[in-house]
């Protein structure tokens, strides 16, 4: 049961990776502008929550959880995001290294998995090879950021967001028995 759960928990990832993908493709700053926005409004409803709970709470409750000044942060951050995309918009270079930083870690990680998998002399380490492969050279190329528009640079992130999925899927539903 625990097995079924983590494959299904695992495809859920990877169908995820391939939605955001495809959007990422055909929409790369509407995508980025909506995440932003939707981060905001969720800082904002985290920072009136912040702020009931500091109404509500007894004096001394309240002057030790910090809740008044954590609540009015989290909207002043949470209406930034509302009010300017436009500004992460254009730190998307910063954004950009952080993404390729967060890929090379996934890539490490995935580079472990087959290592584990050749150990166990379980049969798709190769596939899985290939798909740490594939993340670490997109994780290069992000990082080495040879592009010079915002677009283009999200159109890549988003094709190899989809090919890095394709992989996954490959190393998971191919069969994981141990050879000879």
């Amino acid at each position: 049961m625990k097995a079924l759960q983590e494959k299904t928990n695992g495809m859920v990832l990877i169908f995820g990776e391939i939605l955001i993908g495809i959007i990422l493709f055909m929409k790369p700053v509407g995508f980025t502008t909506g995440i932003i926005t939707i981060l905001g409004i969720l800082l904002v409803i985290a920072g009136v929550a912040q702020l009931i709970s500091w109404f509500r709470s007894s004096p001394a409750e309240g002057t030790a959880n910090g809740s008044l000044s954590k609540g009015f942060l989290e909207i002043i951050g949470g209406l930034f995001c509302v009010l300017n995309q436009d500004w992460f918009i254009a730190t998307f270079p910063a954004l950009t290294i952080l993404y390729g930083i967060g890929m090379l870690v996934s890539g490490v990680t995935k580079v472990e998995t087959a290592m584990n998998m050749l150990r166990l002399k379980m049969q798709p380490w190769k596939w899985n090879t290939i798909s740490a492969a594939v993340t670490l050279i997109c994780a290069v190329i992000i990082l080495s950021n040879p592009f010079s528009t915002t677009i283009v640079l999200w159109k890549f992130v988003a094709v190899s967001l989809i090919i890095e999925a394709v992989f996954d899927v490959l190393a998971k539903f191919l069969p994981k028995k141990a050879s000879a």
